[in-house]
């Protein structure tokens, strides 16, 4: 009987490392996809500060030489610069949600502290994240109207709004930063 026992016992070991193995294999692979996704994340960012920050540099030269062709190019830029940030912004947000699933999952499966505290850290990202995309959609809707308005309180008040796309841009990056961080202690207490 005893024998009947340890025979179901090692048969069930042996059958169950090569799940445990490919389990571990599938969240390796995971792991390298988000840390690419990341490093992508945080070029992107980089790209748009440079981008609007160089966005300000122009708006104030022109307005400061009363150029209003240049101040036309600025408002053209500043458009498509705004509908890539909202297309960019969709996907960042669908990403930190699919990551948040993951960790859920991990959490439900394992449940260890790790996992569990992992999960609160992408809930937290994604809840940073979503409010830095809200506040990017609601200067990307204040712009709207003062596009192709050059009198001084719309040029005022449009300079506002890209000063704080200019800090936007700033506190996004600082924030892919801190997942980034994030994201790499996770993988060393997993290995």
């Amino acid at each position: 009987m005893n024998l009947r026992y340890l025979t179901i016992a090692l048969s069930f070991l042996f059958l169950s490392a090569p799940l445990a193995a490919q389990a571990q294999s599938r969240e390796a692979r995971q792991d390298r996809k988000e840390a690419r996704q990341d490093r992508k994340e945080q070029r992107d960012d980089r790209r748009d500060l440079v981008e609007f920050e160089n966005l300000l540099r122009d708006f104030d030269a022109a307005r400061s030489r009363r150029d209003m062709g240049a101040m036309r190019d600025v408002d053209a830029r500043l458009r498509r610069a705004m509908r890539a940030q909202a297309k960019e912004s969709r996907r960042e947000v669908r990403r930190d949600n699919r990551e948040v699933k993951r960790s859920r999952r991990e959490a439900r499966r394992d449940g260890t502290r790790d996992d569990r505290r992992d999960l609160r850290d992408d809930r937290r990202d994604a809840r940073k994240i979503k409010t830095v995309q809200q506040r990017y959609e609601d200067v990307r809707r204040a712009l709207e109207p003062l596009y192709d308005r050059y009198d001084g309180r719309s040029l005022s008040k449009k300079r506002t709004l890209v000063v704080e796309l200019v800090d936007l841009a700033r506190t996004e990056l600082r924030l892919n930063r801190q997942e980034r961080k994030e994201d790499r202690r996770e993988r060393r207490e997993r290995n």
